[in-house]
């Protein structure tokens, strides 16, 4: 099948992971990527076009994914989070007669002017692909046509077992990390873990606003295979769901365990089916719950090693990969 791909499809990203899922499932894929149309130099600018969803790098993007469909006669257009597309757009592309196909994890009640174009573009597509349930009311308000639930997944190129040099377990060795943005919510939970005695490593974009965490001027994202090294360097692989986003589940619902490493996560019933509690990851309700599980598996080494094990098994055998993810979806659309 010709797909047309378009989202932002840096390197290491989800979206990219995307990609290459359907290519490795034999699909012809023609591929538009959308971050270097928003990736302006100058920070103001970038951040109007991002928050208000205007400027000359989203008129290029919609002018150019319009042409480029007409070109190449795609069978289904697979739009990953398309904030930047306008109604008109969307009517262009859906006149080519491919299956068209929308797909985001996000949570619409955050930041809900993001979502000014694509709410009145709903009833345009013929599938709509989401993670979060939450969001299902809205689309169906909107005129959604089709829904179709997925998960999240872990690449196998980046998210496995590795080997670390000495100087790289010095440098991300910890008895807990955790990876991802700032949210004040999550901040509680790490700065309450560091009063207990954990030594705890944060990496992830915003956490200068982290006013009770000393090193908060010092932590910086990670991506790809230095997120992976320093997840293997670590005890815990914290997975701290986003409330801003009302996650269930997340990225790292996955990628932690196809690395060999220990989940200590929110307790949600997403996270409960998909990994035996206290066998496969093991979860919490509450800050307490948190630090007393934590304070245990750093006392009981194996323990901790035999769920990380089987949390890893269940990764390779239940279908959790990005391609397996992608081939539900298209057979189910």
């Amino acid at each position: 099948m010709k797909i047309l791909y378009t989202g932002p499809c840096r390197p290491g990203s989800l979206t990219e992971a995307r990609r290459k899922a359907l290519i490795e499932l034999g699909h012809n894929v023609v591929c538009l990527d959308s971050a270097p149309y928003h990736d302006i130099n100058n920070y103001l600018l970038r951040k109007i076009q991002m928050h208000l969803l205007i400027g000359n790098g989203a008129r290029l993007y919609n002018q150019d994914l319009i042409h480029l469909a007409k070109d190449t006669k795609p069978d289904l257009i697979y739009i990953d989070v398309g904030l930047h597309l306008l109604p008109h757009t969307v009517s262009e592309l859906k006149s080519t007669e491919a299956t068209l196909v929308h797909y985001t994890s996000e949570y619409f009640g955050f930041r809900k002017y993001l979502y000014r174009h694509f709410f009145k573009s709903v009833s345009l597509y013929d599938v709509h692909i989401i993670t979060n349930p939450l969001v299902i009311p809205t689309l169906e308000r909107k005129g959604a046509k089709k829904i179709v639930k997925t998960h999240f997944g872990y690449d196998p190129e980046i998210h496995r077992p590795a080997e670390l040099s000495e100087q790289e377990k010095n440098e991300y060795n910890s008895d807990a990390v955790f990876v991802g943005h700032w949210e004040p919510t999550t901040e509680k939970l790490i700065s309450a873990l560091r009063s207990s005695g954990t030594d705890v490593k944060v990496w992830g974009p915003g956490w200068k606003k982290a006013k009770t965490l000393k090193d908060r001027r010092q932590i910086q994202p990670l991506y790809g295979g230095e997120y992976v090294k320093a997840l293997s360097a670590s005890k815990i692989c914290l997975g701290i769901l986003s409330c801003w986003n009302h996650n269930k589940t997340m990225s790292r619902t996955f990628e932690i365990p196809a690395t060999g490493k220990f989940l200590l996560a929110n307790r949600t019933d997403e996270h409960l089916s998909l990994f035996r509690e206290g066998e496969e990851a093991d979860f919490f309700s509450s800050e307490e719950e948190l630090i007393e599980k934590a304070r245990y598996y750093l006392n009981n080494k194996e323990k901790c090693e035999a769920i990380a094990s089987a949390g890893y098994e269940r990764c390779m055998s239940s279908g959790y990969s990005h391609k397996d993810r992608m081939n539900t979806v298209l057979n189910s659309i």
